[in-house]
């Protein structure tokens, strides 16, 4: 889960700031793009539920670290608007994977355990965002696709994590 939340967060804040800085995006582009992103959250924690529930937990949440690798190498890949919107609606895999990793602990924690389960999942998810984020920072002062090239290597990596530890769940 730190692994995982440590590569979205390592890139996630930045990807704004390089659509005005590497591709000079003026502020109504990078708004459109964050409308993008929003919609995307909408549309796809409805759509991996679904798959969740046809091909369990592991792939759906597989599925999406890879929307939010998309959004990384579409941020780096283009400079065209249309494939940044679409690379922001991707990023819409941030909030189903929180919400998968939600989904998954009722399923495989008792009941009179599961707070305590979540305020951990919760807590390892926020330390990853407290602790990312400067480290994100100061490789896009020395390189502004780095966080991005890191960002995506980490959840490469934990794909096989992923897969082993959301296998258990029903």
């Amino acid at each position: 889960s730190f692994l995982v939340y440590a590569g979205i967060h390592l890139a996630l804040s930045f990807a704004p700031l390089y659509l005005r800085e590497v591709y000079r995006y003026d502020p109504i582009a990078i708004g459109w793009a964050g409308s993008a992103a929003s919609a995307g959250a909408a549309a796809l924690l409805l759509a991996i539920e679904r798959y969740r529930r046809r091909r369990g937990p592991a792939g759906a949440m597989q599925l999406s670290c890879a929307l939010i690798g998309l959004h990384f190498g579409a941020t780096l890949l283009s400079a065209a608007l249309p494939a940044q919107l679409a690379g922001f609606f991707f990023r819409g895999g941030v909030q189903a994977a929180s919400t998968l990793t939600t989904v998954a602990l009722t399923e495989l924690v008792p009941r009179a355990e599961l707070a305590p389960a979540v305020a951990l999942f919760a807590t390892t998810a926020g330390i990853a965002a407290i602790v990312a984020p400067p480290v994100g920072g100061w490789l896009f002062g020395w390189w502004p696709a780095a966080p991005f090239v890191a960002g995506l290597a980490i959840l490469v990596a934990a794909m096989p994590l992923v897969g082993r530890a959301y296998r258990s769940a029903p």
